[in-house]
């Protein structure tokens, strides 16, 4: 009939089939999710669970390894008591050292001289050189001064000088208040016995020795006839 109309063969409907494929698939993930969800929730269980009940679901747990109990430390040894030390003794002064070396000592080849102890007539202040000065009248009447000088040396020799000039070697001997002088030559004064015996003293101070013949005239009183001496140190 002219009037009359077909149903179009391109209907938009879409097939039933391609529909029941994405339902399968929907359904297949939810079903997938739900059973990793409710396999992670069956595990968490089942490991807090009794042994038992981990063999149902076929877990093994491995034994719990306890730690050995530690042994407890030795008890600290005492620290021992240190004794107080004895009081080290105090070292012993050095001996003073005697300063009475000669000069020609040596110490480089280990050679030290030392000198004997002042004799009696040093402490006493009878060694070294004395003088005096006298006044001798001349052949015209005007007197001349002269210097005398005695010199006695510890070693118990001396000299006897005039003006600067040696007039007599002598040696020489103390006995308490006496001196005995013996000259070196035989145109020298002596006395009875050869020698010359006066009698000495020395000031507090020690710059004065006074000589006084005995029994003759020393050098001085036979060369220029004058009497006891009063000598100064020189």
């Amino acid at each position: 009939m002219a009037g009359s109309t077909m149903p179009s063969s391109g209907s938009s409907r879409p097939p039933r089939g391609r529909s029941r494929t994405k339902f399968l698939l929907f359904s297949t993930a939810v079903l997938l999710g739900l059973g990793f969800v409710g396999g992670v929730y069956a595990t968490k269980v089942a490991m807090k669970s009794p042994v038992w009940v981990q063999h149902v679901f076929g877990f093994e747990m491995p034994p719990v390894v306890q730690a050995p109990p530690s042994s407890p430390l030795p008890p600290a040894a005492p620290v021992a008591s240190v004794p107080p030390s004895a009081p080290t003794p105090p070292a012993a002064p050095n001996p003073p050292t005697a300063d009475n070396h000669t000069a020609g000592a040596n110490p480089a080849h280990g050679v030290v001289s030392r000198t004997a102890p002042p004799s009696p007539a040093d402490e006493q202040g009878f060694l070294g050189h004395w003088e005096i000065t006298d006044e001798v009248k001349g052949g015209d009447g005007a007197p001349t001064q002269v210097q005398s000088v005695y010199i006695f040396n510890a070693d118990g020799t001396g000299e006897f000088d005039t003006n600067g000039k040696k007039m007599y070697g002598l040696r020489w001997v103390l006995s308490g208040d006496f001196l005995t002088l013996t000259y070196d030559n035989e145109e020298s004064p002596q006395g009875d016995d050869g020698a010359i015996r006066m009698r000495w003293s020395v000031s507090p101070d020690k710059t004065l020795l006074t000589l006084v013949p005995e029994n003759g005239k020393d050098a001085r009183a036979t060369l220029y006839s004058v009497g006891a001496g009063v000598y100064h140190r020189k």
